[in-house]
């Protein structure tokens, strides 16, 4: 990310080792070396199975309503970036817009 990102992201990150990563990031208890990963590190860079194995009620949901009912009742249990990615994805695919006529010009309105 921080490769692709350049002019948003500290580029001294790069010679960091991935512990001196994890402990700038904040994601492992740290003095000298990693003592214990944190909660968010766990969530942004464990494993699926570590995180169903020691935070079971991590989940995020995806809901879209229909009046009162539930058209879509989606529960995801990934890793923060992954479920990122995929609400971020559901999101855009349901983005609807309304075209506006003003004269001759056509303008998109998200609904």
């Amino acid at each position: 990310m921080i490769r692709e990102n350049p002019a948003q992201t500290d580029a001294s990150l790069l010679s960091l080792s991935d512990q001196d990563l994890a402990k700038a990031a904040g994601v492992v208890e740290a003095n000298h070396s990693a003592s214990a990963v944190r909660v968010r590190g766990l969530l942004l860079f464990g494993k699926e199975a570590a995180v169903r194995q020691f935070l079971p009620t991590h989940e995020a949901a995806f809901q879209v309503l229909s009046g009162t009912a539930s058209a879509v009742n989606d529960f995801l249990h990934w890793l923060v970036l992954r479920v990122f990615e995929e609400l971020l994805l559901r999101f855009r695919a349901r983005q609807r817009k309304e075209e506006l006529l003003i004269g001759v010009q056509h303008i998109g309105v998200p609904a």
